[in-house]
């Protein structure tokens, strides 16, 4: 089968879903505004902007899109569609291709709307339905056009799912409500963690973008008060984005001794680090259901993330993690001090998550489903 997705090739909503179809044989390409940092092979890709090795084209388009940033957000989609379109458009429409499938719906799947690619599925990823389109009515405009366009719409929590219907007048059969989930030999990698009956130190890692929505400086403000209350607690944050200049300031602002930042790394190592942390951290003020989630629950981490739509969906307080008020790191602390002088329940909190991830995030079972509507379009 060939497939095109249009997506950000360094995230991992697209390159691990790509990897995988290419492992079963499916041969792909990927059109994307940046230059992959990670290729994979027998993958062909097409990027606007060298990223990593800048020339002139690249210069211009990375200007156009740094100027188009200042405008309103709709706008500055539209303006990079067409960008999109007039490098992309002819190449795409030779391709004798079964699917189009575009990721992220607040860009890449209106650049397919906007060229009017046939039988194309959109993914939602969260923040593109349950934020963006929120801020402005003419983008709201924007996403339901391309909705109503797209042959399937693959939602990946009930949150955005429920958002899809509600707000966007979608027939539910049109919708597909999956995670990808974990690979099984990474949840089995992930499971290897050995769990201390009792932390003298709280180990704390958070792995999420160096973006707004992700709200890591909570994060960091979190790790101050540690830092002044002398608790017994270690932070690392693993990361990488706009925003990574920022926390680096701000870290050398409070001069606080018991954070890592750092960056992130290929995925292989990112796992074997992980297995070194206790705790996992979310913050996001806005999410679908997060990859980093699952994987810090098959690893064994256990889990405190912001009280969110997306996180309760999954995370039920003193259950199976906590939940503390978005945005407040003072509640942040408060949870940590509460699990740190109640250890008992992280053992418990453990088994029920590894036992959900096996029966409901194996990525090998979950795929299966989009690949039968990939089928639904095979040449």
């Amino acid at each position: 089968m060939k497939l095109i997705y249009l997506g950000n090739i360094n995230s991992p909503h697209v390159y691990k879903l790509a990897e995988y179809f290419t492992n079963k044989g499916h041969e792909l390409e990927i059109y994307s505004e940046f230059e992959p940092k990670y290729k994979f092979k027998n993958i062909k890709y097409h990027w606007l902007i060298n990223y990593f090795n800048q020339n002139i084209i690249s210069f211009i388009f990375l200007t156009i899109i740094r100027i188009t940033r200042r405008l309103p957000l709709y706008i500055n989609i539209k303006i990079r569609a067409w960008i999109f379109k007039a490098k992309f458009m002819k190449k795409i429409r030779l391709n004798n291709t079964d699917i189009i499938h575009a990721h992220f719906a607040s860009d890449y799947g209106y650049f397919a709307y906007h060229m009017k690619l046939p039988d194309i599925i959109i993914s939602i990823w969260g923040s593109d339905i349950l934020v963006f389109p929120e801020q402005s009515r003419n983008l709201k405009k924007m996403l339901m056009k391309e909705l109503q366009y797209a042959e399937y719409i693959h939602a990946s929590s009930f949150p955005v799912k429920n958002k899809i219907i509600s707000d966007y007048n979608i027939e539910e059969e049109k919708i597909i409500n999956i995670q990808y989930g974990l690979e099984k030999r990474i949840v089995h990698q992930l499971a290897a963690r050995e769990v201390k009956n009792h932390l003298e130190t709280f180990n704390i890692v958070n792995y999420r973008a160096a973006k707004q929505i992700y709200d890591n400086e909570t994060f960091i403000q979190a790790a101050k008060l540690s830092h002044e209350q002398k608790l017994p607690f270690k932070f690392t944050l693993i990361t990488d984005g706009s925003s990574f200049p920022k926390y680096q300031d701000l870290l050398r602002r409070y001069n606080i001794s018991n954070f890592d930042l750092l960056h992130f790394m290929p995925q292989q190592e990112l796992y074997q680090i992980i297995l070194n942390y206790d705790i996992f951290v979310s913050c996001s003020l806005s999410d679908g259901l997060s990859i980093s989630l699952l994987e810090a629950m098959a690893a064994k981490l256990y889990p405190i993330v912001s009280d969110i739509e997306a996180n309760r969906s999954v995370i039920s307080h003193e259950v199976n993690g906590m939940l503390f008020q978005p945005g407040n790191p003072a509640d942040l602390i408060e949870k940590l001090i509460s699990l740190y002088y109640s250890q008992s329940q992280i053992n418990n909190a453990i088994t029920y998550n590894s036992s959900w991830i096996n029966k409901e995030q194996i990525m090998e079972e979950n795929l299966n489903l989009i690949e039968n509507i990939y089928k639904k379009y095979q040449n």
